[in-house]
């Protein structure tokens, strides 16, 4: 009982508190500076179908609840907003860092392609290389691609050619002791002069060509 006494005593005051305010609302030309917001709005809300209140004190809380509506509209558009910029924002920075080592990489590279053109100057021609595959490893680039193809043709001793087969060459071998021997399809086995590039010495007798050569582990 003295529960209910107390509800019905609260809902009184509440019910005397609206009514009190739509008037004073009312009175100031229905000022929205008067209107019910917050917490103050959402316990009259939660109570107003059990009061019974003027209609001025009905259109006073349906005024609350447009305005304070239309501000929660307000506030969760500008939450979009600061969202949606912030994640423009992270892409644009992202972007920039991605574009900056991408330009550092560039720059490493031309670096690396700059001194393997300097170390092919000065026909160090060896390091040219090392540089030149680092700086392609990096970023394909120019500097490096030219020293490849200048090395290539120009820089390296030609090896001396060897005649002395006269049929396709089918297989070589190396000895342990610096030898060379081949085999061809004119069913010879020639073991090489490499000074002269002619034959130290020539095996015949094969009645087919010779498909493979190899040398013993003592060199025989």
């Amino acid at each position: 009982m003295k529960k209910l006494i107390n509800e019905n005593r609260d809902a009184i005051a509440l019910q005397n508190g609206i009514e009190r305010d739509s008037d004073e609302w009312d009175d100031h030309k229905r000022d929205s500076g008067y209107l019910y917001s917050g917490a103050r709005l959402a316990i009259a809300r939660e109570k107003m179908k059990t009061l019974d209140i003027s209609q001025t004190a009905k259109t006073f809380m349906e005024a609350s609840i447009k305005v304070e509506e239309s501000a929660r509209l307000q506030r969760e558009r500008l939450r979009r907003r600061i969202i949606i910029g912030l994640t423009s924002f992270s892409v644009i920075v992202l972007g920039l860092l991605i574009f900056s080592l991408i330009q550092l990489n560039i720059s490493r590279a031309q670096q690396l392609g700059s001194r393997a053109q300097a170390a092919f100057a000065q026909q160090n021609y060896n390091v040219a290389l090392l540089y030149a595959y680092q700086s392609n490893n990096i970023y394909k680039n120019d500097a490096a691609d030219l020293v490849f193809s200048q090395i290539v043709y120009k820089n390296f001793p030609k090896v001396r050619g060897l005649s002395g087969h006269t049929s396709y060459l089918a297989s070589v071998a190396w000895s342990g002791d610096g030898q060379l021997a081949s085999g061809s399809d004119d069913g010879t086995v020639i073991v090489w002069d490499l000074n002269s590039g002619q034959p130290a010495q020539m095996l015949v007798g094969h009645t087919d060509s010779v498909a493979s050569v190899a040398w013993s582990v003592d060199g025989q």
